[in-house]
C-alpha cells in the first residue's frame, strides 16, 4: 500500500508545482511593468546627439500637485547622477534632495520635503525619457542628458 501512495504522490506533486508556476507566471504577466533601458544604450545615444561637449544636463522634478521644477547645469565630463544631483542641490536654494544610503548605492528618498507617503510609492528615475535600469549612484551623466524624477505608485 505505501508504494501505491508514493506513486500517487509522484504524479500529484509535479502537477501541483506546474500549476503554481503557471499561476505565478500569469500574475507577473498581468502586472504593468515600467519599461527599462540599458544604461549603455542611453550613454551611446547621448554621446551621438551632442553638438558640443559642454552641453547642459537638465533635471525635471514632477511633484504630486502637478508642479514641475526644472534645473540645468553644464558639465564637460561624465559624472554619477548622484554627484551631479548633489551639485545642483547645493547651487539652488529652492531644491532639496534627500538621499538614503544602501549597500548597493544611494537612493533618492525625498525631493523638496516630498517623500513617498508609504512603501507603495517611490521617486522614479528617468533618463532621456526612459526609465533607467540603474540607480543614481551608477548612472553616469553625460552632457545633454535629460534627467527626470517623478513620484510613482508601485502597482500591486
Amino acid at each position: 500500500m505505501p508504494t501505491k501512495i508514493l506513486k500517487s504522490l509522484l504524479v500529484v506533486v509535479p502537477f501541483i508545482i506546474v500549476l503554481a508556476l503557471f499561476a505565478v507566471r500569469n500574475r507577473i504577466d498581468n502586472q504593468t511593468v515600467q519599461p527599462e533601458i540599458n544604461n549603455a544604450e542611453v550613454l551611446s545615444e547621448s554621446a551621438e546627439n551632442l553638438d558640443d561637449q559642454a552641453a547642459p544636463v537638465t533635471l525635471t522634478v514632477k511633484l504630486e500637485n502637478s508642479q514641475q521644477l526644472t534645473f540645468s547645469k553644464v558639465i564637460t565630463d561624465s559624472i554619477s547622477a548622484s554627484a551631479w544631483l548633489k551639485m545642483v542641490d547645493q547651487e539652488n536654494e529652492n531644491l532639496q534632495i534627500a538621499f538614503t544610503e544602501f549597500s548597493f548605492g544611494e537612493f533618492v528618498s525625498g525631493i523638496n520635503g516630498t517623500a513617498p507617503a508609504s512603501s507603495e510609492a517611490f521617486w522614479s528615475f528617468n533618463v532621456n525619457g526612459k526609465a533607467s535600469e540603474v540607480g543614481v549612484s551608477e548612472y553616469q551623466v553625460l552632457p545633454g542628458d535629460k534627467l527626470e524624477f517623478k513620484l510613482e505608485k508601485i502597482l500591486p
